[in-house]
């Protein structure tokens, strides 16, 4: 899991002036993608946090990572619920 602590501590190997290219992605961008859907997809902090993570480790390189990719691990999220509703129901 990456952290903004964990990133801060990483940048102090490069000198300020040093390129370097980031793309950042944050729990809430997360939230707000969940938000557009039809319909809205209610997630949690933990929910997306679990996201972030997932993208951070299993992102690959040649691919990036894009709205696409978040709308890939929302519909893991989404059918996890309804599984949840429909566990509940039985």
């Amino acid at each position: 899991m990456t952290t903004v602590r964990r990133a801060i501590e990483h940048l102090r190997g490069y000198k300020p002036l040093d390129h370097v290219c980031m793309i950042l992605w944050s729990p809430d961008d997360v939230i707000e993608r969940a938000k557009e859907r039809d319909p809205p997809l209610e997630l949690t902090k933990e929910e997306a946090d679990e996201i972030i993570d997932m993208m951070e480790d299993d992102h690959d390189a040649s691919n990036g990572v894009s709205w696409d990719t978040i709308d890939c691990y929302l519909d893991d999220v989404e059918e996890r619920h309804e599984k949840e509703k429909l566990d509940r129901i039985a």
